[in-house]
């Protein structure tokens, strides 16, 4: 069955998918459904219909954030699936019911558990100095995807740590919070196995192996020849593209732990900037936002080339070669490209002065600390995902230093060997405990079946 959700409502509206007059009588579990969307709300696989409700009515998605003017087109299928178990109980059997939109809380469970702390957040208004004062502030409007809130963790935040996962070694994963994501859920920063670890990286390495064209600034590429081209993303992986992806099937997918991981995260890997110089000196839009001496102002939303007189002006994220090339996702639904394989990717530079820094100024933000108040990464630099300039016949990227204990936001090229730190994101809709200190991190307690299934 086929159905569409519009919002009217001149604001942004949230609502859940339904079932009233709802009564399932099949005994067993082999009666599965799956709701899929280009636009809206997805499940990855088919889960079993829930059993009759007290009630009269049961909810197959909630909490579903639609934009005003927007239509959500879906698909909804139903499938009786074959068991090596005894199915006879099934004979016979009915499903009755009838489809309804209803409305949803507004917010994910993870929004909802930071909620009190979220209270006190206010605008932070100065980002021509360090801040290393812990705290959490909020984003929104023209520096966030569609104008969604944003909180963001800054300086030397003591209650951001995240214990989550196991490697395949059976170790701790260890991670920092940098902030909520657009579609609500929570995004980490890789901090080792331990919460005092001086080694909070997977590998020490290249950005990406060949240097000699501006193309190789992607995280994924495609040719070269002009900025076009280079954002196709149809050639290549960049080096720490695929060495993350491996680490993370190795360490996380197949320790069970992908379904707790957002699909619909947009990571930035904005290319945007001038005119594209083949040969010749060529900055991008980050260095225009944060490293010039004016120091503009960092943004969430992927592709700020600029500012006139106070006004954002960003590419057309549906254009060809536009900034949709460069917001990396593995699902479409919530803007992004869809073209990871697995959610995982790197930090930005934007997101490193949200967080505290400051090109070229020593900061010891949470996210250069270990919890003995050290580099998380010795005298390390270490990759983020935000291209710098193509200039000397090199392409560089923004690095964090971790050399002489500075932490300083750094320009470096493509070869030099620097280690990595990943970034995931837990779904909006699982459910955590804990204060985030080191004595009682934030962890994720239950998942259920709807959160498990879906993509954000």
């Amino acid at each position: 069955k086929t159905f569409t959700v519009e919002n009217k409502s001149g604001e942004v509206y949230y609502y859940d998918i339904l079932i009233e007059n709802y009564v399932n009588t099949f005994e067993t579990d082999s009666l599965k459904y799956r709701i899929t969307s280009t636009d809206g709300y997805t499940m990855q696989d088919f889960i079993p219909m829930p059993k009759s409700p007290e009630s009269s009515t049961t909810k197959l998605a909630d909490d579903i954030k639609i934009e005003n003017a927007v239509i959500h087109h879906y698909t909804i299928e139903f499938k009786y699936e074959e068991s090596d178990e005894d199915q006879s109980a099934d004979m016979g059997k009915t499903l009755t019911g009838n489809l309804k939109i209803g409305e949803g809380a507004g917010k994910g469970r993870v929004l909802s558990f930071f909620e009190e702390k979220f209270k006190s957040a206010g605008k932070r208004t100065n980002f021509t100095a360090v801040d290393t004062k812990a705290a959490i502030h909020m984003e929104d409007g023209d520096y966030t995807e569609g104008g969604a809130k944003v909180y963001y963790w800054t300086g030397a935040a003591t209650d951001n740590w995240v214990k989550f996962g196991k490697d395949k070694d059976n170790n701790d994963l260890w991670w920092r919070i940098i902030r909520t994501n657009e579609d609500g859920s929570l995004r980490l920063l890789y901090h080792g196995t331990s919460h005092n670890s001086k080694t909070a990286y997977i590998d020490d390495i290249a950005y990406n192996s060949i240097y000699d064209d501006t193309m190789y600034v992607g995280y994924m590429y495609g040719t070269t020849g002009s900025l076009e081209n280079n954002r196709t993303n149809q050639n290549m992986s960049s080096v720490i593209k695929q060495t993350i992806d491996t680490w993370y099937v190795d360490n996380l997918e197949k320790q069970g732990y992908d379904k707790y991981i957002s699909k619909t995260a947009i990571y930035c890997n904005d290319r945007s900037g001038g005119n594209y110089k083949s040969t010749e000196t060529m900055y991008y839009a980050a260095y225009n936002r944060l490293a010039q001496s004016t120091k503009n102002h960092p943004s969430f939303k992927c592709g700020l080339n600029t500012t006139n007189n106070g006004k954002s002006l960003y590419e057309d994220a549906t254009s060809d070669g536009g900034r949709k090339s460069d917001m990396f996702s593995v699902s479409i639904s919530n803007g992004g490209n869809g073209l990871l394989t697995e959610p995982i990717a790197l930090i930005t530079s934007d997101e490193i002065v949200y967080a505290g820094g400051l090109y070229g100024n020593s900061s010891k933000s949470y996210y250069y600390y270990n919890s003995a108040n050290g580099s998380s990464v010795g005298n390390n630099f270490w990759w983020t995902m935000s291209p710098y300039a193509f200039d000397d016949n090199y392409p560089k990227m923004f690095v964090v230093d971790g050399f002489s204990w500075t932490g300083k936001l750094l320009p470096s090229k493509l070869y030099s060997p620097g280690v990595v730190r990943p970034v995931l994101s837990l779904k909006s809709c699982v459910e955590l405990s804990g204060n985030g200190t080191t004595d009682e991190p934030y962890v994720v307690t239950t998942i259920s079946s709807l959160c498990e299934k879906s993509d954000n």
